[in-house]
């Protein structure tokens, strides 16, 4: 596999450079709110992978500096200095989906939450446990062990191609009549194309139910939590599950629970010295009050405390409409230039502008097309059939400039090699005839 060495006379390294790109763009109302002098990104490469990881700051980097010096020096209060940072990232976390700080569990991953979450919730043989197909693992595989555990039934939605998701989890859901819905996993947007899901609909209409009324609603805000909390803030779920590892800035390894009060009397499946208070002998008396009784063990770890508060405090400082606003520009321009190109699009519309998936005609294997981009700088995942491009605000119209002469590149690359097959086969049919 050739590797991606930046060219000197690459024509998308510098737009004075660029005969396409000669005459500068105009301003923008929201390009202030471009923020890549914050992060370690170089001119030369187009970044849309932040629904893989996302990027540490500076401000990170020097937080990860300081976790490393209390950990090499520990007699300078690094307990305190963690156990301080914890109850920091817990009410940030609560106040930036409106949740009060009580209402927040530090755990280890999405998956440990959602194990969580699937566990406190009560599950009689034959109630089923609704989820979306081709949901992520972290989904999936927790949705299976809790039936098996519970002699529940997993019922899937089915993809809906360009359909909406809202109608294929109406007809999974059935007539009142079916067995009862016990818990339901859903998501504001889906995970491999950033299509979105109309969680507020499908919520009202579950409570509108005979059976919806106790019906437990898991919501995975992995894709979600820091650009478009609006989209399920305001439900009253029972449960929200989080990384910090992607749009929040923060740490691998380190997730968000968040549970209703109503959902806050269950058995955690960590139990540690975090969440349960013991006696003198090291017995349990009780767990902790709140979502706290879920937390992880080993919860105060400074490198990822640390680093998680200075990524909160980063994102305290962004004016979210314009960012929104500008995010939205971007991927405006980043569909326009696929669709020009000959892709489909799924994602990236008003509201949430920060997932684009994109297909070739017939879902093409969409490695060839991540592959060659990656050569060129632009970095992208393939998720499912989808090349899936993520946008945050280090992203610049340079990345613009340099994802559409990426594409237009491997087009004409594309139609090169047709051309050249074209050509073999009518040689071919010549050297048969003679």
């Amino acid at each position: 596999m050739r590797r991606f060495r930046p060219r000197r006379n690459d024509r998308t390294v510098s737009r004075d450079r660029d005969p396409i790109r000669a005459t500068p763009r105009p301003a923008r109302p929201h390009d202030a709110t471009c923020l890549r002098d914050r992060f370690d990104v170089p001119s030369d490469i187009a970044y849309f992978d932040t629904a893989a990881y996302g990027l540490m700051s500076h401000d990170c980097r020097k937080a990860l500096e300081q976790a490393t010096v209390l950990l090499s020096r520990p007699w300078l209060s690094v307990k305190e200095r963690a156990a301080e940072a914890a109850e920091f990232v817990r009410a940030t976390i609560g106040a930036l989906i409106r949740r009060p700080a009580a209402d927040v569990a530090l755990v280890r991953s999405v998956s440990a939450g959602i194990a969580v979450a699937l566990r406190t919730v009560p599950i009689a043989s034959g109630e089923r446990i609704l989820r979306l197909a081709g949901d992520h693992p972290s989904i999936t595989l927790q949705c299976e062990r809790r039936a098996r555990e519970a002699g529940g039934v997993v019922v899937v939605a089915p993809d809906p191609g360009p359909g909406a998701w809202a109608a294929s989890i109406f007809a999974a859901l059935g007539p009142d009549e079916h067995p009862a819905v016990a818990a339901i996993l859903l998501t504001p947007l889906f995970w491999t194309n950033g299509k979105t899901v109309a969680i507020r609909d499908v919520v009202d209409s579950l409570r509108a139910r005979g059976d919806g009324r106790k019906t437990a609603i898991v919501i995975d805000a992995t894709h979600g939590a820091g650009v478009v909390d609006d989209m399920f803030a305001d439900l009253n779920p029972d449960f929200v599950v989080f990384p910090a590892f992607k749009w929040l800035l923060g740490p691998v390894g380190l997730a968000f629970l968040v549970a209703a009060p109503r959902r806050q009397t269950g058995e955690p499946s960590d139990l540690n010295g975090f969440n349960a208070l013991t006696g003198h002998d090291g017995g349990l008396v009780a767990f902790r009050g709140g979502a706290a009784r879920y937390d992880m063990g080993e919860r105060d770890s400074p490198s990822h405390l640390l680093h998680a508060a200075a990524a909160l405090k980063l994102l305290a400082t962004f004016d979210r409409q314009a960012s929104l606003a500008r995010l939205q520009e971007l991927a405006d321009a980043v569909a326009g230039i696929a669709r020009r190109c000959g892709y489909a699009c799924t994602g990236g519309g008003p509201g949430a502008p920060h997932i684009i998936g994109l297909t070739l005609p017939g879902n093409a294997d969409p490695s060839r097309t991540a592959l060659a981009l990656r050569e060129r700088g632009v970095f992208a995942s393939v998720r499912g059939t989808s090349v899936r491009l993520s946008l945050y605000l280090h992203n610049d119209w340079n990345d613009i400039d340099r994802f559409e002469q990426a594409l237009t590149d491997l087009n004409v690359e594309d139609r090169a090699t047709d051309t050249l097959q074209v050509d073999l086969q009518h040689r071919a049919k010549i050297w048969r005839r003679s």
